[in-house]
């Protein structure tokens, strides 16, 4: 039996995250599902809006929920879905209200959650029925806090395509290693983004050839120009800002000997074999991935706030010996853990489980709360960052 399924999503931005990219490839992955997709925003996405064509809709976010969850009704009404499967905790919120409200708790709605820290505070995120979540670290604290049917399923990917660039052929040096570095300009990546670029200064003052070439669009002008005055002098340093190269960013990879990377981008780059570096908590530099550190990085979905065990990048700094490979040891825990294909029986039980579930779903005070959290967001967004979202 196919399902038919509404995915649900917020962004603040344009959708350029991780979150939008893992909810857009589990949806083409999935064969038995019939789609529509709701991007509750102020700005398209663009991957998410080609990828469901006719069957995508953007909703605006409003201080005023009612109105919300009404626009929202009249989305879910007009595609009769099967179930509700939302990406955050926003969404599944505003996709609970509507189920309660106008659908009598009847239908079915799955939230998973895309990694990052576990919630900082307990009575501001929901209770979901059902959740999917992408880490460990994330399972271990619902299984702690919540009373919720838990299902472990790591994100994974989907093949990924290879697109031409002029400009960026025409800085690949062989002589070099090549690293890449995408991520959008933020000051939640604004360590990753100057870990790098220390990284591959600190290489080449070693007498070790590398250049760094950073991806990514611009979410904080402040930033930008930290960074930009940072490798203004760096003739081995090269950004890349423009909607050509920083849309589905990915497929450019394929230029490059070796990646920095976190989350789902630390799975591209396996994927695509790159030497994979890692930023992470305790290391001025970001760790390559290798077979002792690998587990305990997947264990946090390769986040920066990871611990590792292993120094494998100082180390061989220490040794005078500068040289990277990647190991066979990763390339099999690739095949084994990143590709969606394996994960399609597990959907198919999970969505036929959520939508024969014949309980009904109703509002409690983790719903309420969550509610409160996101009309203060809209508000604290509007005054600190103009009615679309950008900083100023």
């Amino acid at each position: 039996m196919e399902n038919n399924n509404l995915y649900v999503i917020y962004n603040i931005g344009e959708g350029k995250g991780g979150h939008s990219l893992s909810m857009g490839d589990t949806i083409s992955s999935l064969p038995f599902v019939n789609f529509n997709i709701i991007n509750i925003s102020h700005f398209d996405c663009v991957s998410l809006k080609k990828l469901g064509g006719d069957n995508y809709h953007r909703v605006t976010p409003s201080i005023n929920i009612y109105s919300l969850i009404v626009e929202l009704h009249a989305c879910v009404n007009a595609n009769k879905p099967d179930l509700i499967h939302a990406f955050d905790d926003f969404s599944y919120t505003l996709c609970r209200l509507v189920n309660v409200i106008f659908f009598s708790g009847k239908l079915g709605v799955l939230l998973t959650k895309c990694g990052g820290p576990n919630p900082k505070y307990n009575y501001l995120y929901p209770n979901p029925k059902n959740i999917v979540l992408f880490s460990k670290e994330n399972y271990d604290w619902f299984d702690n806090n919540r009373n919720s049917n838990l299902y472990l399923i790591p994100n994974r990917i989907k093949d990924i395509a290879m697109r031409k660039s002029t400009d960026i052929e025409n800085i690949i040096d062989s002589q070099y290693l090549n690293i890449v570095c995408i991520s959008r300009i933020t000051p939640y990546y604004e360590r990753k983004i100057l870990s790098s670029i220390k990284f591959v200064s600190d290489l080449n003052n070693s007498g070790f050839k590398t250049s760094l070439t950073i991806i990514g669009s611009v979410v904080s002008n402040e930033l930008y120009e930290k960074v930009f005055r940072i490798i203004d002098d760096l003739d081995y340093v090269e950004l890349f800002i423009d909607e050509k190269h920083t849309y589905l960013a990915s497929e450019f990879i394929h230029y490059f000997d070796a990646t920095i990377s976190t989350g789902r981008g630390v799975m591209e780059s396996c994927y695509m074999d790159k030497i994979t570096f890692v930023p992470v908590q305790n290391s001025e530099y970001p760790e390559i991935l290798c077979d002792d550190n690998i587990n305990d990085l997947f264990s946090l979905n390769f986040s920066e706030r990871t611990i590792t065990p292993t120094n494998s990048t100082q180390n061989i700094f220490n040794s005078g010996n500068i040289s990277f490979n990647i190991s066979k040891g990763v390339k099999d825990f690739t095949n084994k853990n990143f590709r969606l294909s394996s994960v399609q029986s597990k959907y198919k039980e999970l969505y036929d489980k959520v939508y024969s579930d014949e309980n009904r779903d109703f509002i409690d005070l983790y719903t309420i709360f969550s509610t409160i959290y996101f009309i203060y967001r809209q508000i604290t967004r509007k005054i600190s960052f103009g009615f679309k979202g950008k900083i100023k």
